[in-house]
């Protein structure tokens, strides 16, 4: 959702249809407005989910999922807040929720060895090198504009019957708040069919932002609404 307002709104409705039917549902209210983690498109997201079970994955991903896991300990009553966080950072220290990850990948009939080898993921052949143009500070990396872009890379679907190609996607080089030079790195976009990549820049002109000044800092988790 596009405003704090409509975002109340939709979770509180979600949390309200899991009280009608007997199970209770908690709602986190997260900052959106830039992407998740550093990585957009199939296989580059499941490479940062490997990342985060293996404990090095970008802060703000590593700790929404933390708090998302022990969110759920809880509405299981099995433990408290302080408990349920706990446990979650055990699975992963102990390796026990990449083992688990392994074991649903094959359960699915995928290949197991990539949570340990994540290069065995798809990768598209080319990529093209987003570079800032100015020097100063990050100040907008926009998430909505980024999505719209990985789709027309062929992420995601336009309509039902677009074929989906896993190996294209973002690297996201700079975010909100980092510092940046003329000539940064700001995304690297793997793709696969170079009109593709045309369509997608078009909508990237105004994805990223450089101020003169650092901008305010800004919360992951904004709410909680039970």
């Amino acid at each position: 959702m596009k405003t704090r307002d409509d975002a109340e709104v939709l979770a509180s409705t979600m949390v309200d249809i899991g009280r009608a039917h007997g199970t209770p549902v908690t709602a986190l209210l997260t900052d959106m407005s830039q992407p998740l983690g550093v990585a957009v498109g199939n296989a580059n997201e499941i490479a940062e989910s490997i990342r985060v079970l293996h404990g090095d994955g970008p802060p703000d991903v590593t700790e929404l999922t933390l708090r998302c896991a022990a969110e759920m300990l809880q509405l299981a009553g099995l433990g408290d807040a302080d408990s349920s966080r706990m446990r979650a950072e055990s699975a992963v220290s102990s390796g026990a929720a990449l083992d688990v990850m392994a074991r649903l990948i094959e359960r699915q009939g995928g290949d197991p060895r990539v949570v340990d080898d994540p290069g065995r993921l798809p990768k598209a052949p080319n990529e093209h090198v987003i570079e800032a143009t100015a020097t100063g500070w990050m100040t907008r990396c926009d998430a909505m504009s980024i999505g719209l872009a990985a789709v027309r890379l062929g992420a995601g679907r336009s309509r039902k019957e677009d074929a989906i190609d896993p190996g294209v996607g973002f690297m996201i080089e700079r975010k909100v708040g980092d510092a940046v030079s003329t000539g940064d790195a700001v995304a690297r976009i793997a793709y696969t069919d170079p009109s593709a990549l045309e369509s997608a820049l078009s909508v990237l002109d105004d994805a990223w932002h450089i101020g003169d000044e650092p901008p305010p800092d800004h919360e992951l988790i904004m709410g909680v609404i039970t």
